[in-house]
């Protein structure tokens, strides 16, 4: 079904959709992104699925008409220029199977999805496989990861040598310079990974879509979410024990493995570093020291919604300059950051706290509509970048 039919059919007038496309470039323009450089961001496109796809005046929550039509339209017009998600407060395995059996059969598996308020965050080559479904990042997760940037960064200030053993809980242990032989701890149960060199983590790293250079043996990467998730993972989960030295290049960490030095670091250094890990960090966590290593357990319940979430989930997948846009119909999902493009279905309890809060805004009927008027959008985006 081409773009005409789908907006005859909708209701809608061709001339509204523009004009809309157009008040919300205006809008981000004058929040956030001058507008002759809004081509070079990223869009991270938001969607909540009750109210704006799907229909719950009836149990069964009927896909709306046209959403599927509408979506597949999009993707395979634009899909290369944005990032979809589904932004919602149910669970993201009803969600995935909502989106693979009815709302988008076509492209589901694009989707990443935020489910239960932003309590969990699911980018779809993220986490543990269970059937077609990944399971992704916990709330809790999202105060981890602050925290394995934190050291990751004190470790770069200060050329430390760390490695890391690997955890499914809150609960973080580092091993502080080289005091356990590759290859011999108990938990080290695949070897494969034991002689990793330099140049190795570095190919790992590309291969996972982190942005990475080496320059003199060692490894340089910005100290963004994506790169702090990438390598905590292949230290704690593939490098088992392996020490990486940390320092830094400018603004960019840089690493490299350091097998072989000497042991360096005492134990009064140790409490040193964890005393500077401490210094304007305001998440709460529990210290078990041992020798030469250290347990931090988060303590603190961390504050998550669907906009938080967002950032954090635009941020892991499209680096520093991005807009996240969304649409929705309850207070829930509206969007306050300066980054952000809020669209409130109308008459809606999003429109009203939108209104009350002096929250921008654009006015839309439904999913469909916004979906058209981001085809506009993208459209005067890729006009533009022709026009260069």
């Amino acid at each position: 079904m081409d773009v005409k039919e789908i907006i005859k059919k909708a209701g809608l007038k061709e001339e509204k959709i523009k004009e809309k496309a157009e008040l919300a470039v205006h809008t981000v323009g004058d929040r956030y992104i001058p507008l002759d450089v809004l081509g070079k961001y990223k869009i991270l496109l938001g969607f909540d699925m009750n109210g704006p796809l799907i229909n719950l005046g009836t149990a069964e929550g009927k896909v709306l008409p046209l959403v599927p039509e509408a979506l597949s339209y999009l993707m395979e017009r634009w899909g290369n220029s944005f990032v979809p998600a589904i932004i919602t407060g149910w669970d993201i395995r009803e969600m995935f199977d909502i989106l693979k059996e009815r709302v988008c059969p076509k492209n589901y598996d694009k989707f990443h999805i935020i489910g239960e308020q932003g309590q969990t965050i699911h980018p779809m080559e993220f986490g543990i496989r269970v059937g077609d479904m990944k399971i992704g990042i916990t709330k809790n997760e999202l105060g981890k990861i602050r925290l394995i940037r934190r050291i990751m960064e004190i470790a770069g200030d200060n050329n430390i040598r760390l490695s890391f053993q690997p955890n499914t809980s809150n609960r973080i242990c580092v091993y502080f310079d080289n005091v356990v032989k590759p290859g011999t701890h108990v938990l080290v149960t695949d070897k494969s990974y034991q002689n990793f060199t330099t140049s190795a983590v570095y190919n790992e790293l590309l291969r996972v879509g982190v942005n990475v250079n080496l320059v003199d043996d060692k490894i340089l990467l910005p100290l963004d979410t994506k790169s702090v998730v990438e390598l905590y993972r292949l230290m704690s989960y593939k490098m088992k024990f392996i020490p990486m030295r940390f320092s830094k290049t400018g603004s960019k960490l840089a690493v490299y493995v350091d097998k072989d030095t000497p042991e360096s670091m005492s134990i009064p250094q140790v409490f040193d570093f964890l005393e500077l890990l401490k210094t304007n960090f305001r998440i709460s966590y529990d210290l078990h020291t041992h020798d030469k290593s250290v347990d931090m357990i988060l303590v603190e319940d961390i504050f998550v919604n669907k906009e938080i979430a967002a950032q954090f989930l635009a941020e892991y997948l499209l680096g520093n300059r991005f807009v996240v846009s969304m649409v929705g119909d309850e207070p829930s999902d509206i969007m306050t950051s300066q980054n952000t493009l809020f669209f409130a279905m109308k008459g809606t309890r999003a429109e009203k706290g939108a209104l009350s809060k002096g929250v921008p805004y654009i006015p839309v009927k439904d999913g469909v509509e916004y979906i058209l008027i981001w085809d506009k959008i993208l459209e005067m985006m890729d006009n533009g970048k022709k026009g260069q």
